[in-house]
C-alpha cells in the first residue's frame, strides 16, 4: 500500500508544530532538517544541527541497527511506516520511541515524526481523552483556551486556527499566549509532555 505525496505545506505545518519531533531525513542517517522539539528529545542544540552532528543512524544502538535499516527501506518501497525503536539521547541513555515516516514525492527523503516513549513506559498509565478534557479544570482554562489548545496540540498554527474559529489573529494570539502562561510553558513542544505526561 503506498501513501498519497506529501504536500511542502503538511511538512511545514509538521515541523513548525513543534509538538513531537520531526526531522527530514534519509537511508544514511543524514537529518537535512529537525525542530525544536526532536533536538531538545535528544539533547542536541540547534547549533549541533548546524554542524551536522545530528545523525539518526549515529543515534540508533546496535542492537536496532537491522530493524532501523529494514524499516527505512519499507518506507521507501511503500511511502509510509511506522514502528517502535530507541535511540542514544547525547548524554548515552537510551530513549523509547514511536516513529512515523512518510516519504517526500519521489525523493531519497523522509519526513518523520518521533514520539518520545520513556514516560510512558517507566509505568506511567496514559489516558489521552481524559487528560486532554481534565486539562480544562487543571489548569484553569476558559472553554475558548480549551478549544484553542486542543488545536495546539494538533499542531494548527495561529493563521489556521484564525480561520477554523471565524476570529482575528490577534485574538487568536491572546488566546495562545494566556494557555501557553497558564499551563505553565515556554514553548508549544512542551505542551503535550505537560498536558498528557505530568
Amino acid at each position: 500500500m503506498s501513501a498519497e505525496p506529501i504536500s511542502d505545506r503538511q511538512i511545514d505545518r509538521q515541523i513548525e508544530a513543534n509538538v513531537n519531533g520531526v526531522m527530514i531525513a534519509d537511508t544514511a542517517g543524514n537529518v537535512y532538517e529537525a525542530n525544536d522539539a526532536l533536538l531538545e528529545m535528544h539533547g542536541f542544540t540547534r547549533e549541533d544541527m548546524v554542524a551536522k552532528r545530528v545523525n539518526w543512524l549515529a543515534l540508533t544502538p546496535a542492537n536496532w541497527k537491522p530493524h532501523a535499516a529494514a524499516f527505512a527501506a519499507r518506507v521507501f518501497e511503500q511511502g509510509v511506516g511506522s514502528y517502535r525503536m530507541e535511540h542514544f539521547h547525547k548524554d548515552g541513555h537510551r530513549i523509547a520511541l514511536s516513529l512515523g515516516a512518510t516519504r517526500i514525492g519521489g525523493t531519497d527523503l523522509a519526513l518523520c515524526t518521533l514520539v518520545d516513549l520513556s514516560l510512558p513506559e517507566q509505568g506511567r498509565t496514559i489516558n489521552p481523552q481524559a487528560a486532554f478534557f481534565a486539562a480544562q479544570k487543571r489548569f484553569r482554562l476558559t472553554k475558548r483556551e480549551h478549544e484553542v489548545l486542543s488545536y495546539l496540540l494538533e499542531g494548527l498554527g495561529n493563521a489556521e486556527m484564525a480561520a477554523v474559529l471565524m476570529i482575528s489573529v490577534t485574538t487568536v494570539t491572546y488566546h495562545v499566549q494566556s494557555v501557553m502562561r497558564k499551563v505553565g510553558v515556554q514553548k508549544r513542544s512542551q505542551l503535550f509532555k505537560r498536558v498528557f505526561l505530568e
